[in-house]
């Protein structure tokens, strides 16, 4: 054996004063092989060996975990919440079109590259992907980061996986944020999903999410016919939500500063569908509307024959939205709508879900090698 086989010099390593004649010959009666007197030889050596029987996604996974043989390090995210991530550019560069061209494209990165613009956890978990084939997002807005971190590094399955996730996690809660990101990134079937659940779930959306909206979004909103929400309840809730701007706009918490704000919400109340006691007891002693509208809409209630009304008589909608379902409470990642006394209609699951499991059979979306990109 030649003194400048590296295997022969991991055996001498031990002592300076190693000699050749020190190797074990190799004999019938020898109980340890050569290669296993050299590894033993060194205490150094790293425990990726330990487990014989590891296959390659867990010799791969190993090296992600334990930093052994990397050649790249990232300093993700900013301030005190970035964190250091050690990986090998071979194992990124054959998982993403886009580290390829960082580590052996004609322009070549550093070893060490700052990205501020990913979150460190969604940036972990794009690595372990890359590594070990995995996803493991237990919230949506993870998943979210995530997805906005395949699509930077052009890592198209596990954008997939990511469709897959917010597809079935939809919640009252999240519901905005999924719906931009299905606007931004063009998943139009992830985009009918939110607008369904929305209009399942329209007053815990509401409810949830009113503080946060301007006036455009809430218009757009209430302009729905498919919103499962009486209409007492909304109106009640942009009243609310006028009550909140004039905070914020500090102007005076007045019945003309509401008004005003309200102004091109208030057409859009299908304010004679409500009850006569509602309306009385609820909506005139806000004093948003005029006298002249208060009138209008009463007498257009007490009306025993609707379709003798005059068109134009009533300036607000006299139809009712279409709802499916009674207005229920909704625990964030669940839907349970509850049959409506006045429909009868009894729902059998989460709306969004059902849309969901409709479109992976209509679109073939599912967790296969060859799957459909029209999302």
């Amino acid at each position: 054996m030649s003194n400048n086989d590296p295997a022969s010099q991991v055996s001498n390593s031990q002592s300076n004063a190693n000699l050749i004649t020190d190797v074990p010959s190799i004999t019938s009666t020898n109980k340890n092989s050569v290669s296993h007197n050299l590894l033993q030889s060194d205490r150094s050596q790293p425990s990726i060996y330990s487990n014989y029987q590891a296959s390659l996604t867990e010799r791969i996974g190993f090296l992600l975990e334990s930093d052994i043989f990397a050649d790249v390090t990232f300093n993700v995210g900013e301030g005190s919440s970035s964190r250091r991530f050690r990986a090998h550019k071979l194992i990124l560069a054959i998982s993403s079109p886009v580290f390829s061209a960082m580590f052996y494209g004609t322009i070549k990165c550093e070893d060490c590259i700052s990205i501020t613009d990913c979150k460190p956890d969604a940036f972990r978990i794009l690595l372990q992907f890359a590594y070990k084939n995995e996803l493991a997002v237990g919230e949506v807005q993870l998943a979210l980061d995530v997805l906005y971190a395949a699509r930077k590094y052009s890592m198209r399955l596990l954008e997939d996986e990511c469709f897959v996730y917010l597809c079935g996690n939809v919640s009252f809660d999240s519901v905005f944020a999924v719906k931009e990101a299905a606007e931004k990134y063009q998943l139009p079937a992830l985009e009918s999903i939110c607008k369904e659940y929305i209009e399942d779930h329209s007053h815990d959306v509401l409810k949830f999410h009113y503080p946060y909206l301007n006036r455009d979004t809430l218009l757009q909103f209430i302009q729905n016919d498919r919103l499962n929400i009486k209409e007492l309840d909304l109106f009640q809730i942009i009243v609310d939500w006028a009550d909140q701007e004039c905070e914020r706009l500090q102007l005076e918490s007045s019945d003309e500063s509401k008004r005003q704000l309200l102004e091109p919400l208030l057409p859009h109340i299908r304010f004679p569908t409500m009850t006569a006691a509602d309306f009385a007891d609820h909506v005139v002693p806000t004093e948003i509307l005029s006298t002249c509208e208060i009138a209008q809409i009463l007498t257009y209630i007490s009306t025993t024959d609707k379709a003798q009304v005059p068109i134009g008589k009533v300036t607000f909608p006299t139809n009712k939205r279409i709802v499916k379902y009674s207005t229920a409470t909704v625990v964030a990642g669940t839907a349970g709508p509850t049959p409506d006394s006045t429909t009868g209609i009894q729902a059998s699951s989460s709306s969004s879900q059902a849309a969901f499991n409709f479109d992976r059979r209509s679109r073939g979306f599912h967790r296969s090698k060859k799957r459909s990109r029209n999302r």
